[in-house]
């Protein structure tokens, strides 16, 4: 049964779901399939990457986090944490995984003095030397950008299905 309850001059009404779910498909316009079934339209994310501008490291410490890797890469560079991230030299990387990549703006010679300096155990990421360390190049360095722009293009159609979802909510 419904109920009306009111908490400091706030009102609230009480039903049963059942009750609420047939009100919205009286209200709803639309076919049910047709609402379930419509996609907003997202602008997809494109990304022109250059090659050689990506190190991929195996074998990374499970101590390992973004920042230590930041860290390894600052010292490699003999500049600070925040110059690294002023360079634009991105981590990627989760907690627990043994791999990580390094993606730099541009192929230079900050990518080899990095890449020669973890891969020498000269800098260590997290007080430890990482099992393998490469420039990627080729197919590797293909799939690895195809990869992040999947990844991309997913993160922003989420986004946009949150968005659309609060507007949803809001005109309730």
């Amino acid at each position: 049964p419904s109920r009306v309850l009111t908490l400091s001059d706030n009102t609230l009404t009480v039903e049963r779901l059942q009750d609420f779910k047939n009100k919205k498909k009286r209200k709803s316009t639309e076919p049910q399939d047709v609402r379930e079934n419509s996609v907003t339209p997202v602008t997809a994310f494109e990304f022109d990457w250059k090659p050689g501008s990506v190190i991929s490291l195996n074998g990374v410490a499970e101590s390992c986090d973004r920042e230590a890797l930041l860290r390894a890469v600052a010292g490699a560079l003999g500049v600070s944490v925040d110059d690294v991230k002023t360079l634009k030299i991105y981590v990627d990387y989760s907690r627990g995984q043994t791999y990580a990549a390094l993606r730099f703006p541009e192929p230079d010679d900050k990518v080899k003095t990095v890449s020669d300096k973890i891969s020498s155990g000269d800098v260590l990421v997290s007080g430890a030397k990482v099992e393998s360390v490469k420039i990627l190049e080729g197919d590797e360095e293909k799939q690895y950008w195809d990869k992040f722009i999947e990844f991309k293009n997913k993160q922003l159609r989420q986004r946009e299905d949150e968005r659309s979802s609060r507007k949803k909510f809001r005109k309730r």
